[in-house]
């Protein structure tokens, strides 16, 4: 056979092949129903999207969107006030405890290699507040110290007193009508002080709440000495914190009159007077209507079943340092709470 005839049979047996498998094709069924769309059957994708403000990472914190990261940490202290609260870069605390708290209040800062303190705010000279401000102070640089006018002629007054000389600290005094305001890393401070002056008083070592009075009336002739409590406001973002110290009934009163206050929806508060009721609590915890509260007391002066019930009707969650010590960190949109 001839190559030009071979070539020309397997020519005509590839095709006859081809022709046949075109066939075949056309003949089977094509069952629609066993075929799976790969696009119904697997997740659509996602597109990527940025944080919403009111969300945060699953099980993570609130994550930056522009205002910077604030923490609040309330020590679990009994019945003191030991609060810090940090910015981005600064470092404020608003009362320091009993004098034993001191030293753990130091302990956590330098656990988070903090050794500044730029604002120490001592709201009043109990011994349950101001107790470990010389510790602080003498262990750490403080650089400026905030306290309302008057004296206590108290131990722990004197040795945080004797510290600030030590250390050449001279106090910041607020005065009534005489707020201070401070901004760090975007963070507004303002720190009120008591309409009543207290100058001229010398409190003594072994005075107690029920040598004082705790009236509305402007004419008392020595008042409580919780009611000169500084109380401190703070702007995050667009959340807003409330710090009241001890203030009571006739401090309250001070404050509900207070229009910056007053015109300020807060979002937390640290509830006055470790949850003790008097007769503006109630009207004071509807007016601020928190979403978080955090009530500083202990198992032996534990918080009044009033100041609890009065949180529960404007639905703030609250939280009891009988529990643990309380943390909360915002992001200026979003704010969450916990026991630490």
């Amino acid at each position: 056979m001839t190559i030009g005839k071979r070539r020309l049979l397997v020519f005509l047996c590839l095709f006859a092949f081809l022709c046949s498998c075109a066939v075949s094709c056309e003949e089977a069924p094509t069952d629609l129903s066993s075929m799976q769309s790969p696009v119904e059957n697997e997740p659509s994708p996602t597109p990527a999207t940025s944080h919403s403000p009111e969300t945060s990472d699953e099980n993570g914190p609130p994550k930056d969107i522009g205002f910077g990261i604030m923490e609040v940490l309330v020590f679990n202290a009994g019945k003191a006030d030991a609060i810090l609260v940090l910015t981005e870069n600064h470092t404020v605390m608003i009362d320091t405890g009993e004098e034993e708290h001191g030293q753990l209040i130091v302990d956590e800062l330098l656990s988070r290699d903090i050794t500044v303190v730029d604002y120490l705010i001592i709201t009043h000279f109990d011994k349950d507040h101001v107790g470990g401000a010389a510790e602080i102070i003498s262990s750490l640089d403080v650089k400026a110290v905030v306290v309302p006018n008057y004296r206590r002629d108290s131990r722990h007054y004197l040795r945080f007193a004797d510290a600030m000389h030590e250390n050449s600290i001279e106090p910041v005094i607020l005065k009534k009508y005489s707020p201070l305001e401070f901004i760090l890393d975007g963070v507004i401070f303002t720190t009120y002080p008591s309409d009543l002056d207290f100058a001229e008083y010398s409190v003594g070592q072994d005075a107690s709440e029920a040598d004082y009075d705790d009236e509305d009336d402007e004419d008392i002739e020595l008042p409580n000495v919780n009611n000169f409590s500084l109380v401190t406001s703070i702007t995050h973002g667009n959340k807003n914190f409330l710090f009241t110290g001890d203030a009571k009934a006739r401090r309250l009163k001070e404050l509900l009159s207070t229009r910056e206050i007053m015109n300020t929806q807060y979002d937390f508060l640290k509830v006055p007077h470790h949850g003790r009721y008097n007769k503006r609590s109630m009207e004071f915890i509807l007016a601020i209507s928190p979403s978080y509260a955090v009530i500083t007391c202990s198992e032996d002066n534990p918080a009044d079943g009033q100041i609890v019930s009065s949180l529960s009707s404007v639905r703030a969650e609250a939280f009891l340092t009988t529990q643990g010590a309380v943390y909360c960190i915002s992001n200026g949109e979003l704010l969450t709470v916990e026991y630490q």
